[in-house]
């Protein structure tokens, strides 16, 4: 009799070793816990990302807004007006005169190159010979450095031409 106690306890604990209904149904019901959760989940990390992204471009518009808003109270001084107009514009005040000076040492290849006619050669001839000869002048372009533009058309001329 005292073998058969034991073999009926060594059942039970193997018994209790087994998963049972209720601890099946328990697991499951943690399983679809996990799930229904990680949907949600991801959803909010999403929009966690989202927000801060908008964050982001919201203090980078406000900072373009701010610099606007700067460059509108300067354009509405008229002194700043007057200064970018003398600068970009190249304008004078009435009454001013413009100079513009031009440094052949900073100009360089793309230095205007053009030479102008001589008073005598305009004077020597009619004007609608000058009206002609400005045409002409213009047709060829800038002489090359260290030369001049014709002022007559000669046969050499035209066959540049």
């Amino acid at each position: 009799m005292a073998t058969k106690p034991k073999a009926s306890t060594q059942k039970v604990k193997q018994l209790a070793n087994l998963p049972n209904g209720r601890g099946v149904i328990f697991g499951l019901v943690m399983l679809l816990i996990v799930l229904s959760m990680a949907l949600p989940a991801r959803t909010l990390l999403q929009q966690q990302l989202e927000i801060a992204k908008l964050e982001r471009e919201n203090a980078l518009t406000a900072a373009e807004v701010a610099a606007l808003r700067e460059q509108v109270t300067r354009w509405n001084d008229q002194a700043y007006v007057i200064s970018q107009a003398r600068t970009r514009l190249n304008l004078v005040m009435p009454g001013e005169i413009a100079y513009v000076v031009l440094d052949p040492e900073e100009a360089g290849a793309d230095a205007v190159k053009t030479k102008f006619v001589s008073a005598e050669d305009i004077e020597s001839h009619p004007w609608y010979a000058n009206l002609w000869q400005s045409v002409v002048i213009a047709g060829i372009g800038d002489a090359p450095l260290g030369q001049t533009i014709p002022t007559q058309i000669t046969p050499e001329t035209e066959k540049d031409q």
